[in-house]
Formats: structure tokens, C-alpha cells, sequence
């Protein structure tokens, strides 16, 4: 080939693009379409070289399982050197991507390892296998490029980028479930409208021609200016220099101190820095323990924003005003790994140097190599030491005098509470950002240290960031693009309507990403309210939400007013999001049962069919709950049940379904554009999916508990162990609908009651008996349940749980003759018969009393313990107990003697049969027995008397009916006499007997009565 056929003119606007983000230390970015995109990486990466003043950029490239070329830097560089050897070589003729591998230092990652990327920085950022990115990775990739450097993002060949919207995705094979495969990619075309509006990025195809997508872009490059920002820095980097300088010059400032700020990239980071110091200067080793005011720094800001580099600083800081003991908690030891660095960077600008002050440890676990976890410092026969402490609310670090919790929205709030017993500690969190959000930690545990009088709380924010200038449009970009700056929640203007005036409306997802300007504004609010109601939010959410095909928005609305424009956006009060699950054929149900395995999606329907062993469960359709999330300034009002039951009267068929629309629903309908369908639509005008059950599963506590029973929920499901992260345990609740096709009415309670059953053996374990009584409680009971199958009395089960020993012992406690430790090991047969129903109401426990029972028996806990849980004294606690007994030792009593009655009197019908604890005058025992024998014995003397009567000359030894019970029978003579003379009658016609016998002169034998 010719070379003036190979060679092209680049387009200047391309080199224009490349130096204003070195003049503004911003970012830019380029997207190549075309097979042979990866062979223009190279030119634009020399273009950078040339244009910045330093070393050469670094390079990041990220792809899913296969580069398609070699990566082997010795191997590359060996045959370049051969060829220059024997003179073959010609930079214009051989590859030159070759010659930029060898050249350049490059990380290969593959996009399932970017996490292990976290804290470096780049020069350039080269993304390809667009089908394997997820949002999580673009922003954790992108995030890493320093400011004046690239973003190359490879795109394969296509017709026209519409194609990019209707691309399969490799996460989509995780939102397709059985009931619902057809997946519509709104992300990527949301993705694709996008670009148009980034200033920082071209679109361009394989031969560097511009594609008509980046025409606004274009307008807004111009070329570098010659005179402006000579020295390269900004109006705050400038200020950062102007202090750094002062204090290093400043006679009366600690030198040391001084150096520490030299350290920092920022202004921002500076003067936290600062603000740490001034916490530390009033810090005085000597009566740091008699100080009762705990005093707390909280530093929250996005990513990459230096915090943790802030945080190590002001560690050595601390250790520089005699600060003794630190310890230091994050997630993981990986976590704090950039504190560290800076913690020895800071001790090396104070004077200390490394093996001959201080010494370090790293970790020993194999997957946190090379982790930094113990610095130890002597000076002066004085020894310091900063030492890292896992997340535990057991580890509480009563010797540490400084605590410094990093990432501390990534721990659970109880753990990072129950640690926070020392006189000083620092805090940082992330609020913005893939990596989640701290906003349940501003708005849970800064909110409760504002109003803790105990202590003094100081509050820093970062804004700007380390690696790229303030105000860089690819940052921009991407915070619209993902809703990572949605931490404000906008305030309404509607004031506060009462629930039962709102209404629940469906959102169509069409509009939502169509990436409108109305319909944007409508999902950043939506995004607001899900980042200040949920601890963790991920970019993956957004993706899930606008691709999945069984998920669903629903908003609740104030009412319309009439009044609004038309393209006024309504204020959301709450926002529901929905998963339709189940429909499970069932052969695909026994196949995966029999093969042990679990198919991804239907959270609910696999998780109650392998908990209870139904293969006939996953048949059933219904709708879990994902996420209610309600505006922060009108939770605890009511409008979060509100739209859980208006959501439950949908899916029962309340809502009819309307053909035609009404004047006033189109008005209330927000039309992002002409082509699209409107956004919001009134219940009555689309036709429910046919349910069976609305689900939900959440991490357990006490609030959510309450709040989802209230809804009508009951649980079904509760993980035995607490998750790792949130210190929580999952649970999956059910409610269900009235439908015209459901198995049975109870379904649901025979599901509660066989849980229920099985949850009463599992709180005496190790981790269910840490709950709190009254949480417990929660879970066992349910009222709504409960009361379409009430408790019975079961005779038999208390028969076979107590002996007659043990309800002497019941006895004797009720009595207060004997202490309550003599029936402790008859606790947990009584509350277990109590909670599962067999001992009826008991005699009405009070809602303490179920939790003193429940915790005492079940739970397995001290009298201390339930006090300290209830907050209620000892005494109390034992005297409420005491009742409980004698309740239980009533019902006991009374159940066992109408047992015996029942054995004493089978012929009783049941309808005469007295209830036991029916409220009716119950016999005593004795009485009952003493019944019993008079009427055993009238029965004998009446079938005596039918036997003496048998024969006709016998009513002379007839019995008189008034005879008394006492009196006593015919005397033997009487009755001999009256023999005799019979047989004297008989023998006087014939002078002889009449039957054979004994002569009148033998001894007569004595008749047997029997």
C-alpha cells in the first residue's frame, strides 16, 4: 500500500479536545465504533504524551475475558529488538500498536477484577467489550483517570448506534427469569442519549471521522489558549499553595504541623486537616479519662474526594500531640489501606523514619496481602501505637483513645454505636458514589449525636476532588447518567395531604428513560427518595430498575392540582417498586429441586419452596416488594401504608379497568413527549397482572417488622444467621390477596403456623437469642392471623410436657413457696406450648408478660438480661414473672381435672362437658369424686335389689327404699327362721320333703349372699 494512502489528517478538534482538558485538568472522552477502534488507541495516547509535561500517561485497559492480541511485554519487546538488530525495523510499516504496548505501562483487568483498582490513578482509561460493562464498572473505571487524561471507550461495528440500544447485554441473563425473558435494553439507548449532551466527548468511528452524535460537542471546542493558567493550576490550587507556603514561613506554627499540610492535593483537604488539628489541640493526655464529653469529627463527602488520605494525616497528627493509643476499624483491612500509607507518610514528614522510630505489620491473610494493620512508634522511652480492629459490637476499644472509623456507612450502625465509647473519634463515609451511600449514616447516627448532649459533634465536608479539577464534565456526565448525586432530597410545595386523599399511579418505563428533560427531573426526585431511604444504593440498581422485565414503578401523588401547568412535574410522596415473581412450571420446579440447584430470579417463590419442602408453592404468581422508599420529610405519616394498600386493592381486582380514558386522567398524566406514551397513568387504566401474594424481603429490625405486619405480612422465612455487612438477619414476609383461584383460604396461616413452630426451637440459638424480647415477639405473633384460627386447650400436649412432679413444683412457686430457679427448666416447655397454642389464652397475658415469658423460656435469658432489654427493674421483672406462673399453674390445674372428669364421666356428652377456662363455676376435685362415688354406689343397690327381687318369695328380704346408706342388713337368723318355717308348710300334706336334703336333726349350712 502506498503511504500517502495510508497516512490521513487527524482532525484538529480531536488534538483541540485533548489540550483544553490538560489547560482545565479535566477529562475527556472518546467513543470509537468500528472493529479496528483498538488501533487508534495509540495515537490518541500520543497525542497525551505530547501535550503533557511530564512523565508518560499510564494506562488502564479493561476487558471481559479476551484481549484477542498478545499482552506480552518481553515477548513484544524481543522481536522489535531483533528486527532492529538485523535493520528489518520501520516504526512507519510495523504495528505501531506493538511498539505502544512495549512502551507504555499498562494494567490489564478484567472488568469481574476492577474492584482491585480502587485508589490508583491513570492516565488513560481503555474500555472494550461494551456487552460486559454494567454501571458499577463504568463508574469505578472512569473514576480513576486523573484530570487531562482519556477515556476510550470500543464499540464493534454497526450499522448505526441505534443498534447499541437494542445490544444484549450480558446482565441481562439475570434479569430474565422463566415467566419474563423479553428484556428491553432502555439503559444503553438512555446511555447513547447521553453522549450527546457531554462536552467532553466525541463520537467516532474506526477511521477518526465524527460522528453526527457529538455536533453539540463540537460547537463548543475551541482551540488552547497561549496566555491563560500559565502555571497550571487553579483558583483554589493556588490558594492551597498560598497556605501551604505561609505556614512552612509562619515562625509561630509547629513545623511539623506544617509539613502535614504540605502534603495535602487539595484546599479542601487542608483545611480538614485543620479542622482535626483544632479537635486535637484541645487534647490533653493527662485528663483525657476524666472527660465525660465524647467528642466526634465526621467527615463525609464523594469518592475520590481524599478522605482517607485526610484520615491518615490526621492520624499522625494525633500521634504527633501524644496521642498514645489508636485504633482504627473499617469493613475489611483492605479498606484502610490508603490510611495507612498516608499515616506513614505522615509520621516520615514529622522526623520519623520507618525501621528506625517506628515499625510496621501487614496482614497475614492471604486476601488482604500486603495490608498495613499495626504501626508502632517509640519516642523517647514513650511508645504509640495504631492498630486496626474489626467491626464488632464485642470489640469495644475501651483503651483506645482515638478511634477513627473509615467507611463507616459500610458498617452497621448498631456495631459503629456500640464502639464509639472513647473520648475522641473520627468518622468518614462515603454519601455519593458506586461504592454506596452514607446517607442512613447523616441521617441515623450524625442526627442522634446533634441531639446527644454527651457529646461534641464537628461535621466536614469534602467537594473537591483529588485526582480531576472542580467542575469536570465527565464527572457530570456520569452523576446524570447513573443519579449519583442524588444525596438532596428536593423539599415539596404541596404541604402535607392526608393519605387517604392520595392516589397510586403507575410510571412507564418507556418514558422514564427516555431521557427527556422533564422525565430526567422526575427520575432524579424518584432516585432522591430511594438514596434517603436505603443505607446502600448501586449504579447496577438503576440498570435493574430501567431493563428488567418483571420489575414495575409506582408512585403515590398528593392531589391534582388544577391549577398546574402542563408540564409542571407532581411531587412524590412515596415510591413503590415491585418484582413480579412465581408461575413456575412445575416440572421446572422438580428438576431443579432434584438437581440441588437454584435458578436465578424468584427470590421469594425458591426461597418458601426449599424452606418448607412444597413444590407446589412456586406455581403460585405473586409480587415482591423491592423497595418502598417515602420522602424523608413525610415519613411516619402514613403515606408508605397507604400506597401498600392501595397496591394490595390493585392487584385484588378493586381498581376496575377503564377502556376509555377520562378527561381528567389525561390531564393528570405527564406527557414527556408527543411519541412516547404518557408517564403516569391512573390505576383504572391498566389491567392488573392475576397475583396470588404480595412479598417482601429485608433485612430484620424492629421498625421494618412492625411497619410490614401492620401492612398485613407475616413471615415465613428467617435467616439463622445475621448477614455479614448490616449485621442483619433476612426475612421473607407474605400477604395474601383475595383472588378467585387460590389454593385455599388459610394457605398462608398454615405456612405462619408451621414457621412459627419452628421459630420457637430456634431462639434459644446462638445467634436469634442476642434479639431483643420485644423483637421477638414481633415475629411470633400475629394478631390478624391469629385471630381466624384462635388458640385451643390440647390436653394431650401438656400431658406428655409435665409430670405430676412438675405441676407440684408450678404449685409450689405460685404458692411463693419456692424460689424461681427451681422451675427454670420448666420455662421452656411452657412458653413453647403457650406460643405454639395449645395452653389457650392462659388467662390473658399481657403483651410484658408474653415477653418476660418468651424471653425467660425461649430465649434462654437471665431475669437480668429481659430487664435490661424491656428497660424495666429486676423486681419488676420477677414480680410480673411470678404472674405468669400462676396463670400457667391455674390453666394447668384446671385442664387436668377436666381431664380426669372426662375419664370419671365418658357417657357425658361434649355440649354438657363444663369449657375449662370458659369463665364458668368449675367443682373442685374432691367434689367431683365424692359425686362420682355416691352415684358408683346407688347403682350397686340398685342392681342388688333387681337380684333379690329375682326370685317371687323373696320380699320379705326385699330392702326398704327409705332404708338409709348406713343401716344395716336382715340378720342370718331372721332368715333362717323364715326358712323353716316354709319348709314346715310344704312337708305337712305328705309328711315328706319336697326336695332332697338334710333330715330335720342335721346341721343346717349357711346361705352365701353374693
Amino acid at each position: 500500500m502506498d503511504k500517502k494512502t495510508k497516512w490521513k489528517k487527524l482532525d484538529p478538534r480531536i488534538k483541540a479536545l485533548i489540550e483544553n482538558g490538560i489547560r482545565d485538568h479535566h477529562r475527556s472522552m472518546f467513543v470509537i465504533v468500528g472493529d479496528k477502534g483498538r488501533d487508534q488507541v495509540p495515537i490518541l495516547h500520543h497525542l497525551l504524551s505530547k501535550a503533557v509535561v511530564k512523565a508518560r500517561p499510564s494506562v488502564l485497559w479493561c476487558y471481559k475475558k479476551e484481549l484477542g492480541f498478545s499482552t506480552h511485554r518481553k515477548k513484544l519487546m524481543r522481536q522489535l529488538q531483533k528486527k532492529q538488530k538485523s535493520g528489518k525495523l520501520d516504526v512507519n510499516e510495523d504495528n505501531p500498536f506493538e511498539l505502544f504496548v512495549c512502551a507504555t505501562e499498562i494494567r490489564w483487568c478484567y472488568y469481574s477484577e476492577t474492584h482491585k483498582i480502587l485508589g490508583n490513578t491513570f492516565g488513560a482509561c481503555v474500555l472494550q467489550d461494551f456487552e460486559a460493562l454494567t454501571p458499577n464498572t463504568l463508574a469505578r473505571t472512569i473514576e480513576t483517570v486523573e484530570g487531562g487524561g482519556l477515556v476510550v471507550l470500543l464499540l464493534h461495528s454497526m450499522d448505526s448506534l441505534r443498534q447499541l440500544a437494542t445490544m444484549s447485554m450480558d446482565v441481562h441473563a439475570r434479569y430474565r427469569t422463566e415467566s419474563h425473558q423479553d428484556v428491553v435494553g432502555r439503559f444503553n439507548e438512555r446511555f447513547l442519549l447521553s453522549l450527546a449532551n457531554c462536552r467532553r466527548c466525541l463520537v467516532l468511528d474506526d477511521k477518526f471521522n465524527v460522528l453526527p452524535l457529538s455536533e453539540s460537542t463540537l460547537a463548543t471546542i475551541k482551540p488552547t489558549s497561549t496566555v491563560a493558567n500559565l502555571d497550571g493550576l487553579s483558583a483554589s490550587g493556588r490558594q492551597l499553595k498560598e497556605l501551604q507556603e505561609s505556614m512552612l514561613t509562619d515562625p509561630e506554627s509547629d513545623q511539623r504541623f506544617a509539613r502535614l499540610v504540605g502534603l495535602c492535593r487539595t484546599l479542601d483537604q487542608a483545611r480538614t486537616l485543620l479542622a482535626f488539628l483544632d479537635l486535637l489541640s484541645d487534647y490533653n493526655k493527662s485528663n483525657a479519662q476524666q472527660q465525660q464529653q465524647m467528642r466526634v469529627a465526621a467527615l463525609t463527602a464523594s469518592r475520590g474526594r481524599g478522605k482517607s488520605a485526610a484520615l491518615g494525616l490526621a492520624i499522625a497528627a494525633a500521634v504527633g500531640k501524644g496521642v498514645a493509643n489508636v485504633c482504627v476499624t473499617s469493613p475489611g483491612p483492605e479498606n484502610i489501606a490508603t490510611l495507612m500509607q498516608f499515616a506513614v507518610k505522615g509520621l516520615q514528614a514529622m522526623g520519623w523514619e520507618q525501621h528506625t522510630d517506628f515499625t510496621i505489620v501487614e496482614s497475614s491473610d492471604p486476601d488482604s496481602a500486603k495490608c498495613i494493620v499495626k504501626i508502632c512508634l517509640r519516642v523517647q522511652q514513650h511508645r504509640y501505637t495504631i492498630a486496626y480492629l474489626a467491626p464488632s459490637a464485642n470489640s469495644k476499644p475501651d483503651s483506645a483513645e482515638l478511634l477513627c472509623i473509615d467507611e463507616a456507612a459500610a458498617i452497621p450502625l448498631a456495631t459503629v454505636r456500640a464502639m464509639m465509647g472513647s473520648n475522641l473519634c473520627f468518622l468518614s463515609s462515603t454519601v455519593n458514589g458506586y461504592e454506596g451511600t452514607g446517607r442512613s449514616l447523616s441521617l441515623k447516627l450524625i442526627s442522634q449525636l446533634r441531639q446527644d448532649a454527651s457529646s461534641q459533634l464537628k461535621e466536614i465536608t469534602l467537594d473537591e476532588s483529588i485526582r480531576y479539577g472542580p467542575g469536570d464534565p465527565i464527572e457530570s456526565w456520569l452523576n446524570d447518567l447513573l443519579c449519583l448525586d442524588c444525596s438532596s432530597v428536593p423539599m415539596l410545595h404541596s404541604g402535607c395531604p392526608s393519605p387517604s386523599q392520595c392516589q397510586l399511579y403507575y410510571v412507564n418505563r418507556d418514558t422514564l428513560f427516555a431521557y427527556h428533560k422533564f422525565t430526567e427531573n422526575f427520575l432524579h426526585r424518584l432516585m432522591s427518595l430511594y438514596v434517603s431511604s436505603h443505607y446502600r444504593n448501586s449504579p447496577n440498581d438503576l440498570q435493574m430498575l430501567s431493563d428488567a422485565p418483571a420489575h414495575h414503578i409506582f408512585v403515590l401523588l398528593g392531589p391534582f392540582d388544577k391549577q398546574a401547568g402542563p408540564n409542571q412535574l407532581p411531587e412524590i410522596l412515596s415510591v413503590l417498586q415491585v418484582c413480579l415473581e412465581g408461575a413456575i412450571n412445575r416440572d421446572s420446579v422438580h428438576r431443579a429441586l432434584a438437581q440441588g440447584r437454584r435458578p436465578a430470579g424468584d427470590l421469594v417463590p425458591w426461597t418458601v419452596s426449599q424452606q418448607f419442602s412444597d413444590a407446589d408453592f412456586p406455581s403460585l404468581s405473586g409480587a415482591r416488594v423491592v423497595r418502598v422508599a417515602t420522602h424523608p420529610d413525610y415519613q411516619r405519616m402514613g403515606y408508605g401504608s397507604r400506597a401498600l394498600q392501595l397496591l394490595a386493592d390493585y392487584y385484588e381486582g378493586k381498581f376496575p379497568f377503564l377502556a376509555e380514558e377520562s378527561a381528567a386522567e389525561k390531564e393528570e398524566a405527564v406527557s414527556a413527549s408527543r411519541a412516547l406514551p404518557p408517564l403516569l397513568s391512573a390505576l383504572t387504566e391498566r389491567r392488573p397482572e392475576p397475583l396470588h401474594y404480595l412479598a417482601v424481603s429485608f433485612g430484620l429490625t424492629h421498625d421494618l417488622t412492625r411497619f410490614w405486619k401492620r401492612a398485613g405480612f407475616a413471615p415465613l422465612y428467617l435467616r439463622q444467621t445475621p448477614n455479614a455487612i448490616t449485621g442483619e438477619h433476612s426475612a421473607v414476609l407474605l400477604r395474601h390477596l383475595a383472588t378467585n383461584d387460590a389454593p385455599h383460604p388459610d394457605w398462608l396461616l398454615d405456612y405462619f403456623v408451621d414457621f412459627r413452630r419452628r421459630l420457637i426451637y430456634l431462639l434459644a440459638g446462638d445467634s436469634l437469642r442476642r434479639l431483643p424480647v420485644a423483637f421477638a415477639l414481633e415475629l411470633v405473633r400475629h394478631r390478624q392471623l391469629q385471630a381466624r384460627r384462635p388458640p385451643v386447650l390440647n390436653s394431650a400436649r401438656v400431658e406428655q410436657s409435665f409430670s405430676a412432679y412438675d405441676l407440684r413444683r408450678l404449685s409450689d412457686y405460685a404458692a411463693a413457696q419456692a424460689d424461681h430457679y427451681l422451675i427454670t427448666d420448666l420455662l421452656c416447655p411452657l412458653a413453647r406450648l403457650y406460643f405454639a397454642g395449645d395452653l389457650g389464652e392462659m388467662g390473658g397475658l399481657t403483651v410484658t408478660q408474653q415477653a418476660i415469658l418468651l424471653g425467660c423460656g425461649l430465649q434462654m435469658k437471665s431475669a437480668d438480661s429481659v430487664a435490661a432489654d424491656l428497660s424495666m427493674p429486676v423486681s419488676q421483672v420477677l414480680g410480673l414473672f411470678n404472674r405468669i406462673i400462676r396463670k400457667a399453674e391455674r390453666t394447668l390445674r384446671e385442664l387436668q381435672e377436666a381431664g380426669v372428669a372426662e375419664r370419671l364421666l365418658p357417657d357425658l356428652r361434649p355440649s354438657e362437658a363444663p369449657l375449662v377456662g370458659s369463665g364458668q363455676q368449675q367443682p373442685s376435685l374432691a367434689d367431683e369424686l365424692n359425686t362420682g362415688a355416691a352415684e358408683v354406689e346407688a347403682e350397686h343397690r340398685r342392681r342388688l335389689q333387681e337380684l333379690l327381687l329375682a326370685d317371687g318369695g323373696a320380699e320379705e328380704f326385699a330392702i326398704p327404699a327409705d332404708a338409709a346408706p348406713g343401716s344395716a342388713l336382715p340378720t342370718l337368723n331372721r332368715v333362717n327362721s323364715a326358712k323353716s318355717k316354709q319348709q314346715q308348710q310344704q312337708q305337712q300334706p305328705g309328711g315328706k320333703k319336697r326336695g332332697g336334703g338334710h333330715g330335720g336333726g342335721g346341721k343346717k349350712k349357711k346361705p352365701k349372699f353374693k
